[in-house]
């Protein structure tokens, strides 16, 4: 791995059994982790910001012409756009810190990658799960990827206590924010319908939806098993 690159960077390798390799190197900025766009000429339509356009989009076609997720998932729907979603393959992911490497259907490594694109290509609706993007857990479960979720947004509201903003202690807004990423993921699949012809991609954003239908539930309910975990902290009058 090249830790001298200038960016933060994830690499998929897919191989086929017909030997066929497909590499998706996405590319991040190192400050704000938003993605370093590939350059393109000219823009399938199905990118157009009005083209189905999610129920709760902030954005303007005035000022911005194209959904900022769909350009720069372009290139993934022109390679998977006809491929199956039960396919295998030998899936490499490397990182500057370490690799992994798993035999899955496609849509189960589609539904990881396409995690980074959905949180870090300045949709509004996504921006709050990019601190997720730099710590990308390839195949990560439910159960992992709510934990993140939510030891996430305890971190941000101590970050808010500390810059003098009003902390949400009871993590009633994770609720909120993962049902405003239901709505995205609902919406961005009937986008993703016109442009292709098979279910790899789709069924890869419903995992991740199945993920924020989860994350819906209270937090704690949610970490309730985990709860043995955490005796050590619960000892005590001190953390």
């Amino acid at each position: 791995m090249d830790e001298a690159k200038p960016y933060l960077w994830y690499r998929y390798t897919f191989t086929f059994d017909d030997g066929v390799k497909k590499v998706f190197e996405v590319r991040l900025d190192s400050k704000t982790q938003a993605i370093l766009p590939i350059p393109r000429e000219k823009l399938p339509d199905w990118t157009k910001l009005d083209n189905r356009k999610c129920g709760n989009c902030p954005l303007k076609s005035e000022a911005s012409p194209h959904c900022p997720i769909a350009v720069n998932m372009t290139e993934l729907v022109e390679s998977f756009g006809d491929i199956i979603s039960y396919k295998e393959a030998d899936v490499l992911v490397e990182t500057q810190e370490r690799n992994i490497s798993r035999r899955v259907p496609v849509q189960n490594a589609l539904y990881s990658l396409m995690g980074i694109y959905m949180s870090a290509s300045g949709c509004p609706m996504m921006d709050r799960l990019k601190p997720l993007v730099r710590f990308h857990m390839p195949f990560a479960t439910v159960d992992e990827t709510i934990y993140r979720v939510t030891t996430m947004y305890v971190m941000a509201q101590y970050l808010r206590m500390k810059s003098g903003l009003t902390p949400d202690w009871e993590l009633a807004g994770v609720k909120t924010m993962f049902e405003e990423v239901h709505k995205v993921n609902v919406d961005f699949c009937r986008r993703l319908h016109s442009a292709i012809a098979e279910d790899s991609l789709v069924n890869s954003v419903s995992t991740l939806d199945v993920f924020a239908h989860m994350g819906k539930a209270p937090p704690i309910k949610r970490m309730g098993a985990l709860r043995q975990l955490f005796e050590p902290y619960l000892e005590g009058t001190s953390g």
